[in-house]
């Protein structure tokens, strides 16, 4: 998810739903973590007394020590935090941006980030450390970023096998996933919610605006 728009971003959260999905006898059955009645999608840095007036916030980990996770659950002890990370592209801001360029598999010109190979075991280790170390950290869970990316370059089966390796790795985490559409069947038992973004706005990149879209009926 692109890191703007935030206020036209709609959260679907399955709740009873995850619950009530079939699931094989090899997939974890995963209990939805998720009961709140309000989010904000927030990339900025500070604001941890805004932040803890929600019941949920998604949030650049980059931008926050340990100690500010602390501190936004001490003001609110029921808030869960979830750290923004991308698994279908990787930008030159990543601290191990160099340790990907041998599996960058094309370039997003829109937003000058990467494609990558996501079955590489480089980046299977990226990403299962990363979830790691946000954990670490005191966050509750992860925003699963570009899995439309990881469509787009015929990536589908990977990513839900990313998707699932960390599920299993991590069976106690809140797990949010970005759109995705073409394969929530498929990851619906390893998540605990979906976010639409651009429910109501496409981004016209040339002029950079965002817009409404256009009811015609």
């Amino acid at each position: 998810m692109r890191k703007f728009l935030l206020t036209f971003l709609f959260l679907i959260l399955f709740c009873g739903c995850l619950n009530n999905t079939k699931i094989a006898d090899d997939k974890p059955n995963i209990n939805n973590k998720l009961n709140i009645n309000n989010f904000w999608v927030y990339y900025g840095s500070d604001n941890i007394e805004k932040l803890s007036k929600y019941d949920l916030v998604i949030i650049e980990p980059y931008n926050y020590k340990k100690e500010d996770i602390q501190k936004l659950k001490l003001l609110n002890p029921n808030i869960k935090v979830i750290a923004y990370l991308s698994i279908g592209e990787v930008s030159k801001d990543r601290p191990y941006f160099k340790e990907c360029q041998k599996i960058i598999i094309g370039k997003n010109q829109n937003w000058n980030s990467y494609y990558i190979n996501i079955s590489s075991p480089i980046w299977q280790k990226i990403i299962l450390n990363e979830v790691k170390k946000f954990k670490n950290m005191g966050f509750d869970g992860v925003f699963l970023d570009t899995v439309d990316s990881a469509i787009y370059t015929n990536q589908k089966n990977e990513v839900i096998e990313l998707i699932k390796k960390i599920r299993e790795e991590n069976p106690d985490i809140i797990i949010i996933q970005n759109r995705g559409f073409e394969i929530i069947e498929k990851t619906a038992p390893y998540i605990d919610g979906v976010l639409f973004e651009d429910f109501t706005t496409h981004y016209d990149f040339k002029n950079k605006k965002a817009y409404y879209w256009k009811v015609v009926i």
